[in-house]
Parts: C-alpha cells; structure tokens; sequence
C-alpha cells in the first residue's frame, strides 16, 4: 500500500461517493492503474476517518472510502 502525501480531493461530492483526485505524482497513477493501493488523507471526515483510497475509473482518478 502507498500513502500519497501530494493527492487531494478535487471535487466535493456525496457524502461517501466517488470524489475527483488531483495531484498524484506520475509513480503513484502508474500504481493505480496497475492495481496497487494508493491511499491518502484530507477528505472531509466521514465514519471516523480522513482516509480514502483512489481508483481509476473512465479515464480519471477518484476517492473513495476505503474497504475495510
């Protein structure tokens, strides 16, 4: 698992919806679309945590709530 330290939350969405993710470094897209884990932190507080995890969907990267 990484933990992206320059990833932030582009776009306010849902309250636990897919939100647009900007400023990932070009190491940390590459272990997205490979389908490694890449997490960061400064979402707005949701069930506890700041935490989410990013996915690429459609061309774009998004947070999501992290499995448990």
């Amino acid at each position: 698992m990484i933990y992206s330290n320059t990833a932030r939350c582009a776009r306010w969405g849902a309250e636990k919806g897919a939100r647009r993710v900007s400023g990932l470094t070009r190491s940390e897209r590459e272990a997205v679309r490979n389908g490694e884990e890449v997490r960061f932190k400064g979402c707005p507080l949701v069930d506890g945590t700041t935490e989410r995890r990013i996915i690429f969907a459609g061309g774009r990267f998004f947070a999501r709530m992290p499995k448990e």
